[in-house]
């Protein structure tokens, strides 16, 4: 993610608002923007302690909101059959 986002941004000029709008412009899912997050944070930590960097625009940056999933919970027949199903192998 930091490869992409390095092919067309200068790092010098990023700030935290263009790149929470970088990250959420491309439709992707929220563990894909979690991870570039992380990514963008991860590159522009270290770039700001070896001094490539005068800011980190990355620490920031929040974190995407993920949906949470409601659990699926098997029925008392499919675990009846899994059940009978692992006990004749």
């Amino acid at each position: 993610y930091v490869g992409l986002y390095l092919s067309h941004h200068d790092p010098e000029l990023a700030t935290t608002d263009l790149l929470s709008r970088w990250v959420h412009c491309h439709g992707w899912s929220p563990a894909t923007i979690q991870s570039a997050v992380a990514s963008l944070r991860s590159f522009y930590s270290w770039a700001h302690k070896t001094g490539r960097v005068s800011n980190n625009p990355a620490a920031d940056l929040p974190p995407p909101r993920t949906p949470r999933v409601k659990a699926r919970i098997a029925s008392d027949a499919q675990i009846a059959a899994g059940l009978l199903r692992a006990s004749t192998i």
